[in-house]
């Protein structure tokens, strides 16, 4: 398997030290979960697929709104995230590094309040290769229910989930679980998310073969097909379930917005949110800071015979079909 660059390796020491803080946590986790049946206050959970802006959305979402949600400190406590968010908030640490940050690197963040995916959390509640014959643990379920109402006890406010790998496609199964829970769908021209995924290999593994992103159902067929066929086929296929599974749910659960409104408007996507969110109960915040100019990104900027190969990519798989 192809390592990643040096800058995204994970300290081996440190990993294995959180592993084993972690599973002698667990246990007492689920005690105090358990207390807790099911959320009060709305989930909403940002879906999409990779390099479409889903960072950015969380980020403004974050800055706007009154919302719980998992940071770089709580993180750390993936067995055990109700005790991390207790420990996070007794150490008076929710005004460290305050002030807004829209900056990301391939979706991390920096700094103890920048927001994190939680990946070893989704993996463990919810089955993330979709091309297989996975099921739902209904014990890994109700752990889910019993962990963000627990969270979303601390301070009485609704929770906020990023996770595109485990969480996208599983909106219909998310919306039956959590019946008060809200999803934002943000797209971006299928080009740019094409050619983002292919930089984003290149500047992870620095490989274009190594697979980056979603997997969707489709993943076993398309996984040998050339570099930017794949691409576009796990972009085409990715949208398509994540629509499939929003027009499963009724339509005042949802709300889809484009990442080229988001950068070129963030206040009027802001205010348009404000207006669903009121209805389902997530309060504004008081912040009333001055947006900065956002670059949307979405320039052409592959070698000539690699365009070549995107465009038809992109043909064949939006165009055609």
């Amino acid at each position: 398997m192809i390592m990643r660059n040096t800058e995204y390796r994970k300290n081996l020491t440190v990993e294995e030290a959180l592993k084993l803080m972690n599973e002698n946590l667990a246990e007492a986790e689920s005690s105090l979960i358990n207390a807790y049946e099911a959320p009060e206050k709305p989930t909403v959970f940002i879906v999409g697929a990779q390099r479409s802006g889903t960072t950015l959305l969380m980020q403004l979402l974050l800055n706007h709104f009154e919302f719980a949600f998992i940071n770089n400190f709580i993180s750390r406590y993936w067995k055990s995230p109700y005790l991390g968010s207790l420990i996070f908030k007794s150490l008076n640490l929710s005004q460290a590094g305050s002030e807004a940050s829209f900056n990301s690197d391939l979706g991390y963040t920096k700094g103890l309040l920048g927001p994190h995916e939680f990946g070893y959390f989704w993996k463990e509640v919810l089955p993330t290769a979709i091309y297989e014959d996975n099921d739902y643990d209904s014990q890994a379920l109700e752990k889910l229910k019993n962990t963000i109402a627990a969270i979303q006890s601390i301070d009485g406010k609704p929770f906020l989930v990023k996770n595109l790998i485990s969480c996208s496609f599983h909106v219909k199964k998310l919306a039956e679980l959590l019946p008060t829970s809200y999803f934002v769908y943000i797209e971006r021209d299928p080009q740019m998310v094409i050619q983002s995924t292919y930089q984003s290999r290149l500047k992870l593994f620095e490989s274009e073969s190594e697979w980056f992103g979603l997997k969707p159902a489709e993943y076993l067929e398309i996984k040998d097909l050339p570099v930017f066929e794949q691409i576009a086929a796990q972009v085409k296929y990715t949208k398509d379930h994540i629509e499939k599974d929003l027009q499963s749910i009724p339509e005042d659960r949802y709300m889809s917005l484009k990442y080229e409104d988001l950068t070129s408007d963030p206040a009027g996507v802001m205010n348009l949110l404000k207006l669903n969110f009121s209805k389902i109960g997530v309060i504004a915040s008081e912040t009333d800071s001055t947006l900065p100019q956002f670059n949307t990104s979405n320039k052409f900027c592959l070698e000539p015979e690699k365009m070549i190969l995107l465009k038809k990519a992109y043909q064949k798989y939006f165009e055609e079909n």
